[in-house]
């Protein structure tokens, strides 16, 4: 996850608040599977950084559908998600935002045989830019799972 700094400006809350409701509508998309409302948190290609312990993601800005496409086969498996984030710091520059999140995202399948459950915890690092209108878009998403707990075996099964 990278941990450049950028210079801060100022922002007005509203503006602040904008930044925040993506991210929280980014983690609320997947959960209800509301993929509209998670592809209108992207930008037309994003620069997702998963955490090796979860996948190999490239060094690369995939298209924003590729990426709908990916979370729909990932989280589509699972009967319930939930994912709580707790905003920890949004600082504004001339490129746009960076939101550090702190997070908890539960996995649970009924049909697991043993454990159901798979938590994990970790921050997220998200890089946002002005749309127009108001509108905010992620265009980096740097995820650092700091630990996990339950059924990590129920990730690996389709």
């Amino acid at each position: 996850m990278p941990d450049d700094a950028p210079a801060m400006r100022p922002a007005d809350p509203a503006t602040r608040l904008a930044v925040e409701d993506v991210i929280k509508r980014f983690g609320l998309g997947i959960d209800l599977r509301d993929w509209d409302m998670f592809e209108a948190c992207l930008d037309d290609r994003v620069l997702m950084d998963l955490d090796p312990r979860v996948g190999e993601t490239p060094d690369l800005k995939l298209p924003r559908k590729a990426i709908v496409a990916n979370a729909k086969g990932e989280f589509e498996k699972y009967d319930e998600t939930l994912h709580l984030y707790s905003v920890a710091s949004v600082v504004f520059d001339a490129d746009g935002a960076a939101v550090r999140t702190n997070f908890v995202a539960h996995h649970y399948r009924a049909d697991e045989p043993g454990d159901r459950t798979f938590v994990q915890h970790g921050m997220y690092l998200h890089r946002l830019r002005e749309a127009g209108d108001g509108r905010w878009v992620i265009t980096e998403w740097h995820q650092d799972v700091r630990f996990s707990v339950g059924n990590r075996a129920l990730m690996d099964r389709d």
